[in-house]
């Protein structure tokens, strides 16, 4: 099985834990390191090499858009990933097309697109992985 290397990116701790936890779960995903903001990211970027980048938009300083564009410019970019808790999802799927990013996914029901994405672009994960007990009943 191939292993998926995934830097995580939220300025919300409880967020980065749920995620965490959850793709701990995912046969295949490692989660090789977490940032809280897009400056850190790019520093564990160059540290990690992972193959994906799992950031959310909405950061104070750099956002998830800024982060994507800059990821993308570098050589060999691995894929991202952004997700959002915005209701205005359409306009959100633009801005990140735009900004280059893999996908967008909307954060509270990020699990069942975002299990679909890693066994399509990866061929990595369950498809029906346990969703973390605080994520229950959120979607």
């Amino acid at each position: 099985m191939t292993q998926v290397n995934v830097l995580l990116v939220d300025d919300n701790l409880t967020v980065r834990k749920t995620l965490n936890e959850w793709l701990s779960r995912i046969p295949g995903v490692n989660v090789v390191a977490q940032a809280a903001s897009g400056s850190e990211a790019l520093s564990e970027l160059q540290r990690t090499r992972p193959d994906l980048v799992l950031t959310n938009v909405e950061m104070s300083g750099m956002t998830g858009f800024e982060l994507s564009l800059r990821i993308k410019q570098m050589p060999g970019a691995p894929q991202v990933v952004l997700m959002s808790g915005c209701d205005t999802l359409p306009c959100y799927e633009t801005l990140s097309q735009l900004a280059g990013a893999d996908a967008h996914m909307h954060k509270t029901k990020i699990y069942d697109p975002l299990c679909r994405y890693l066994t399509t672009q990866f061929g990595t994960g369950a498809p029906n992985a346990a969703i973390p007990e605080a994520y229950v009943g959120r979607a």
